[in-house]
């Protein structure tokens, strides 16, 4: 049941409980007080403070109410023409003063962030979020996103993750680049979500997933994130997000998440997963390796650069997929971190989700 649902019936019985105690000892100066803070419970400060606390900025509790408060100030001043998307964004329905319940999707996005957000960052990300909040999303994606899937209790994330980009792409009609690399940047075009390049000094922060329950799906890519300074990293970010996008919100629900080191882990391995799996379709995998024998480093470089995508994630991805083995992958593996440390080859960007599911 939700918890604005909750909320009323259990609040007015505690009202009710601690007024007839008062009726009863009208001298307890205890009850009398007890009185008013059950009375504050409802009050709009407190539910400012609830909104700060879930918002979270910075590494200290003391320090949230404050920043959330100055954050809002700053973007009424730099977005005065925004005053009813701050409003959305930035504060819970009005409806039930006993929990932050309906919107809020700045609260909750700033929730699964890094505490190493620097309030230029904080401010950076709320002013993308409001000056792009009125968009609409595309007709294909309303028909196409329709049903997210929440994570499967008893299936590990990485076998939920491949089976739901097998079932995306064979829905959504996944187009492949000339070179015959997926083209993940052309499925969001025509989808209508939209793609926006910031830069953000937290350099562990690599996307940003945004979908209001009434806009368009959007994905914010930090530049700062040592992955996104390369296609193949940026790519990667694009499917993980994608993942977020379609997946993870409850039906009608919106969605705010920031990728990095602090949002939900189970969540991450699965778009980490998803992408993998998006840029690195079975089909196009069996076309470049036939098994331990057929894949050599020199094999290894062409095939990720003609999927376009990391060396080291296709080399994770190929075993996998059961198509290399273990002691192969090591191998290819070693043999990148010495081809890199000699200078003949710049690093493959980062990636995340190595794991073997």
């Amino acid at each position: 049941m939700e918890a604005d649902r909750v909320a009323k019936p259990l609040y007015e019985l505690l009202r009710q409980t601690v007024e007839a105690l008062a009726q009863e000892q009208p001298g307890s100066n205890r009850l009398v007080a007890l009185r008013d803070q059950v009375a504050g419970i409802a009050s709009a400060d407190r539910q400012r403070s609830r909104t700060a606390l879930l918002a979270g900025i910075g590494p200290r509790p003391e320090d949230w109410l404050r920043r959330w408060q100055e954050l809002r100030k700053k973007l009424e001043s730099e977005c005065s023409a925004f005053k009813g998307s701050i409003k959305r964004w930035f504060e819970p329905d009005e409806g039930n003063l006993l929990c932050v319940a309906g919107s809020c999707e700045a609260a909750l996005m700033f929730g699964s962030a890094s505490p190493t957000l620097t309030e230029n960052d904080v401010l950076a990300i709320a002013t993308h979020l409001v000056k792009s909040s009125g968009k609409k999303p595309s007709a294909k994606w309303t028909a196409l996103a329709s049903n997210p899937q929440p994570l499967r209790t008893g299936e590990s994330p990485w076998t939920d993750g491949y089976r739901l980009a097998q079932q995306w792409s064979e829905k959504a009609g996944i187009r492949h680049k000339r070179g015959g690399a997926v083209d993940v940047e052309e499925q969001l075009e025509r989808l209508g979500v939209v793609v926006t390049d910031i830069e953000l000094e937290d350099a562990a922060t690599s996307g940003l997933a945004v979908q209001p329950e009434q806009g368009a799906p959007q994905i914010f890519v930090n530049r700062r994130d040592p992955r996104c300074e390369f296609p193949s990293g940026k790519r990667f970010t694009l499917a993980h997000e994608l993942c977020h996008l379609l997946h993870d919100r409850a039906h009608g629900r919106d969605l705010a998440m920031i990728s990095g080191p602090w949002a939900p882990r189970e969540l991450e391995k699965r778009a980490n997963a998803f992408a993998a799996a998006l840029l690195m379709p079975p089909d196009l995998l069996k076309k470049g390796v036939r098994g331990d024998e057929d894949l050599d480093f020199e094999s290894l470089l062409a095939l990720a650069k003609h999927l376009e995508v990391s060396t080291d994630a296709l080399a994770h991805h190929l075993e996998n997929y059961g198509l290399i083995s273990e002691a192969t992958r090591d191998i290819l593996l070693a043999q990148l971190v010495n081809r890199s440390a000699s200078g003949k080859q710049t690093k493959s960007p980062p990636q995340a989700g190595k794991e073997k599911h």
